[in-house]
C-alpha cells in the first residue's frame, strides 16, 4: 500500500490531495453496490469537508484520490453541536473505569 499527499495551490485556493494505492494483493473487482463505509466516506467528504473522492477498482489493486479544499475549512470553522432539549450526554456503561485506567 502506498499513501501520498500534497497541498496544491493552483487555481482559486489550496487543497489537500491524498492518494491511496494498493498493490500486490488479490485481484480487485468493482462492487455491485456501494456499501455503508463507501457511502459514509462519500457523504462526509462532500457535506462536511466540501471535498470529493474518486475510487478506481483496478485489477492490480484499489486506487483512491481524495481532494479537500483547505481554504474553505479555514474560513468556516466547525461549531460544536448545540444541546438538544431532552437529550443527555453519551456515557459508557463502564462508568469512570476508563478514566481511572481500569
Amino acid at each position: 500500500m502506498i499513501v501520498s499527499w500534497m497541498v496544491e495551490a493552483d487555481g482559486p485556493g489550496r487543497r489537500l490531495l491524498l492518494r491511496w494505492r494498493e498493490e500486490g494483493g488479490p485481484k480487485v473487482r468493482a462492487p455491485t453496490r456501494r456499501g455503508f463505509g463507501s457511502e459514509l466516506m462519500h457523504r462526509q467528504l462532500h457535506h462536511d469537508l466540501h471535498g470529493n473522492i474518486e475510487i478506481e477498482y483496478a485489477e492490480v489493486g484499489l486506487r483512491a484520490q481524495i481532494c479537500i479544499p483547505l481554504d474553505l475549512a479555514k474560513a468556516t470553522p466547525a461549531q460544536p453541536p448545540e444541546d438538544t432539549p431532552g437529550s443527555e450526554p453519551l456515557r459508557s456503561g463502564a462508568g469512570d473505569s476508563l478514566a481511572a485506567g481500569g
